[in-house]
């Protein structure tokens, strides 16, 4: 966004140890986005996610994980310019989305890694 107001709160616990060879993060997410003073789109951004690292001896890790997100999009606008009536646009977004990493420690200066995870994008008004 150019000029755009974003305000929230961030809360997560990392390394959490519940079993032997394994650290869990867990997470919590809340924004506002948008432009509150033009003709606005705001986005409220709700989310919670977990992840476990997963030891596998002394060079492996698997790490899977999942999000949760909850988006609330309220749009405004007007056709004809600043000072005309707006009109105005609702929508409601919600879904798990995964994700998988593995690390290979190869040397004690070099990590290797793949990655896959499916994101969310803010949609378009």
């Amino acid at each position: 966004f150019v000029d755009d107001q974003t305000k929230g709160i961030i809360t997560e616990y990392r390394d959490i140890d519940l079993f032997d060879n394994h650290r869990v993060t867990v997470g919590a997410e809340y924004q506002e986005l948008g432009w509150p003073d033009k003709n606005p789109i705001i986005y409220k951004v709700k989310s919670a996610y977990i992840q476990d690292i997963i030891g596998l001896g002394d060079r492996w890790t698997v790490t899977p994980g999942v999000r949760y997100y909850h988006v609330d999009m309220d749009t405004y606008y007007s056709q004809f310019g600043a000072g005309w009536p707006t009109s105005g646009k609702e929508q409601e977004e919600d879904g798990f989305y995964p994700s998988l990493k593995v690390d290979f420690q190869a040397t004690p200066e070099t990590a290797l890694y793949a990655a896959v995870s499916r994101s969310y994008r803010l949609p378009c008004p």
